[in-house]
Formats: structure tokens, sequence, C-alpha cells
């Protein structure tokens, strides 16, 4: 039996950010993820802005931007830039 503070339960965008902050902290955590890897299909079609800010704060947003797709701007319907 494995016996830490934290469990985080579940692999996605929200688990995977909070494992990554908990071991900022030193804080020990385990991370449970029913997959046994990633997968090959996209699960997101973006980031807000907050989080681009947190991934600079924890120094992974060159690497986030790196794996994504090249940044469109989007604008709501009938808009124009």
């Amino acid at each position: 039996m494995i016996d830490v503070p934290v469990l985080v339960v579940g692999g996605g965008p929200a688990g995977m950010s909070l494992s990554l902050l908990l071991d900022r902290f030193g804080i020990p955590s385990l991370l449970a993820e029913r997959r046994a890897s990633t997968t090959t299909h996209p699960k997101a079609r973006g980031c807000h802005a907050r989080t681009m800010e947190q991934f600079r704060v924890w120094g992974i947003e060159d690497r986030v931007r790196r794996a994504g797709l090249p940044q469109e701007p989007t604008w709501p319907a009938g808009a124009r830039a």
C-alpha cells in the first residue's frame, strides 16, 4: 500500500496541472490515471489565457506552445479585426 498525503485522480489537464503544482511545492502526491499511456488524439481545442499564464509561472509555457498547433486568432461571429 502506498501512503501519500494527496491522491490526484485523473491525468487530464486539471489533474496533471495539480500534480505539477504539488511537486513544485514539495508536497508528495500520487496521480492515478486509468489509461496506461497518452493518446495520439487531441483532447482540447486550446488553452485559456489564465492557463497559459500559469504555464509561464511554472516554466513550461514554451514547451506547451511548441507541442501544440500554431495559434490562429479567432473572432466572435460577425466581428472584424
